[in-house]
This record gives C-alpha cells, sequence and structure tokens, in this order.
C-alpha cells in the first residue's frame, strides 16, 4: 500500500510538471500568436460584472493588423498559460502582447499567451522583425 501511495504520489507530481507551459519567448511565439505587438496600457473600462477590458495605444505591430487602439480581456493570473502576469496591467506600462482567439472570430475573445511581457523585459526583440505601424483607426 505504502509502495502504491508513493508511485502515486510521483506520478502526479510529472502530471502537474507535464501540464504546465512552456513561457520561454523567442520567434516561434510570433509564428503561434494571431497578434504580436508593443502597446501601452491606456484605459481600462467594464465590460460585464467583474470583467474588465484593457485598452492598448499600439505602438508597433510584428502579426496580425490592427489598429491604433486596441482592446481586449484584462485578464491576470491566467490558468494554464493564459492572462497577463500581476502587476503588468497599469496605466502606463509597455507591453510586449502575444496574443491568440483559439479559432473564435471575436478579437474581444483573444486570450494572451505567456510570453507577454513588459517591454523593458523583453530580449532578442531584432527577432521580431521591424514590424509596421498600426492602422489609423
Amino acid at each position: 500500500m505504502l509502495l502504491q501511495l508513493v508511485m502515486l504520489f510521483f506520478v502526479s507530481l510529472e502530471l502537474t510538471y507535464a501540464m504546465q507551459c512552456d513561457c520561454a519567448s523567442g520567434p516561434e511565439d510570433k509564428r503561434g500568436a494571431e497578434i504580436v505587438f508593443r502597446g501601452k496600457v491606456v484605459a481600462f473600462h467594464e465590460f460585464a460584472k467583474d470583467s474588465r477590458v484593457v485598452v492598448f495605444r499600439v505602438i508597433r505591430v510584428f502579426n496580425g493588423d490592427l489598429t491604433e487602439t486596441f482592446e481586449m480581456p484584462a485578464l491576470e493570473n491566467g490558468v494554464a498559460c493564459f492572462g497577463f502576469n500581476p502587476g503588468m496591467l497599469r496605466i502606463g506600462n509597455e507591453l510586449l502582447v502575444y496574443a491568440s482567439s483559439f479559432g473564435s472570430k471575436r478579437p474581444a475573445d483573444l486570450s494572451v499567451r505567456c510570453a507577454t511581457k513588459l517591454w523593458s523585459e523583453t530580449n532578442d526583440v531584432r527577432k521580431l522583425g521591424r514590424g509596421k505601424k498600426p492602422m489609423p483607426k
């Protein structure tokens, strides 16, 4: 019985490790995300009870087509590697955002990938390429 409990413990540790996402970022994140952009947090507004939307002023687009202003769910402490890390969503912060809609046709359904980070903490920016200016609104 004790051996079975020990084996169950080690199997559960392995499953927990396997379910964690790999948050290493690089050019492969750009290919895996529907949109990648550099943006500054400029505002928030309520979407529904206990749901906020973050408003970005888009500075540069590395993947996808975005206008100068872009809104998306302000998910923090996301599970399964999605959502913004705590402290990122503050007015004035510049972020490098990787996001995907996972098949949804509505931009409001975009979820942030774990590669999203503060612009000041971004390494290997050159690997993203020059990017482009956002489209006028």
